[in-house]
């Protein structure tokens, strides 16, 4: 069995790459809609135009924003783990009914398929 330290790492490394993916996969989209950009430099388009600085601006802002919106969220979880763990070492045998309770729950539910 895992230790509470082990399991809060656990837990973090698992919080730390589901962050990484969200974005690098946010990333890749403002990446190609920078690149979409630069390949319509050469359109003189007057409404084309517009777009681009449009889209420009909206990269910038999101860019700006996405540090903003996942520290919070990143200090958030980090505050749930760390009332758990205080939780489940200040009431052990509450977390062990709890624990037995879900795998019974769990079980119920699994022999019904």
């Amino acid at each position: 069995m895992k230790t509470t330290d082990e399991q809060e790492k656990d837990i973090k490394s698992v919080a730390k790459k589901a962050k990484d993916d969200l974005v690098s996969q946010f990333n890749e989209i403002i990446d190609g809609a920078e690149r979409l950009l630069k390949e319509t430099t050469h359109e003189a388009d007057e409404k084309t135009q517009e777009l681009r600085e449009r889209l420009a601006t909206k990269i910038h802002d999101i860019r700006g924003t996405l540090d903003d919106h996942v520290q919070p969220i990143c200090k958030k979880g980090k505050e749930a783990i760390k009332a758990t763990d205080d939780y489940v070492k200040s009431h052990p045998w509450a977390s062990v009914g709890i624990a037995a309770a879900a795998a019974v729950v769990v079980a119920q539910l699994l022999r019904r398929r």
